[in-house]
């Protein structure tokens, strides 16, 4: 069992960042410094991410039966903040997804208590892989999206030159038009996200939300060395 106030205390902070990024991001882009407002977007994503990571350690979501191997040892030596910061993506594709998961695990639970309540386990067992696999199948279009957003970052942070495209990418040249489209994003995640920080969670919903979070894993696991890749630039800065 882990302590729950300091993982509570740093999804919280994790939220409130998020936030406070997307308003400063709206400021740059009233100055029209529409690259570097980018960029705050992306900031605000990682930082939302890590505040659904946070929230699901506390909740005892996170076991070592639902993690990948290279990552239990953090969950063993209670590295909170290293496995956030690792898997800040796990949380950023749950948050992108919310809209579809918070409704869908309230009706699988809601489902599941009715089955329970009936002693019809096996039922409940076959239907709950079922509709937890559509749920996931759902999900992993977002693997793209999120190297499409740590792009964003490489744009909105740094010049690159593609020197033999003859191409120089540039923060002051990103487009307005791009810019409003990812406020506008990383605002609806916030709002999709902030409600189920707020839960508590019955014991059958936890078992539940393990299942999806042990598939949600594995979905993710393939995109690992290329997301890594990508936010190399920003670990060293």
């Amino acid at each position: 069992m882990y302590e729950q106030e300091p993982l509570s205390k740093a999804s919280k902070c994790c939220l409130d960042n998020a936030k406070q990024y997307v308003k400063d991001a709206r400021i740059l882009y009233s100055t029209k410094s529409y690259g570097h407002a980018l960029a705050l977007t992306v900031l605000s994503d990682v930082e939302l991410g890590k505040s659904v990571i946070y929230h699901i350690c506390s909740k005892e979501m996170i076991t070592e039966e639902v993690l990948p191997t290279q990552f239990i040892s953090y969950l063993k030596e209670k590295e909170f903040n290293k496995l956030a910061s690792e898997t800040w993506w796990l949380g950023l594709v749950l948050a992108s997804n919310l809209e579809v998961l918070v409704p869908s695990l309230f009706t699988l639970c809601e489902y599941s208590g009715k089955i329970t309540d009936n002693q019809h386990t096996s039922e409940l067992s076959q239907e709950t892989h079922k509709q937890m696999f559509e749920l996931i199948e759902k999900m992993k279009p977002e693997n793209k999206k999120i190297i499409e957003l740590l792009e964003f970052a490489c744009k909105g942070f740094f010049v690159n030159l593609n020197f033999g495209g003859k191409k120089v990418d540039c923060p002051l040249t990103i487009k307005k038009s791009l810019v409003k489209k990812r406020l506008e994003k990383a605002k609806e995640r916030i709002e999709n996200g902030e409600p189920f920080l707020l839960l508590s969670f019955s014991e059958i919903q936890i078992k539940i939300a393990q299942g999806l979070l042990k598939a949600a894993f594995e979905s993710i696991i393939p995109i690992r060395t290329e997301i890594n890749q990508l936010i190399l630039p920003l670990k060293t800065c």
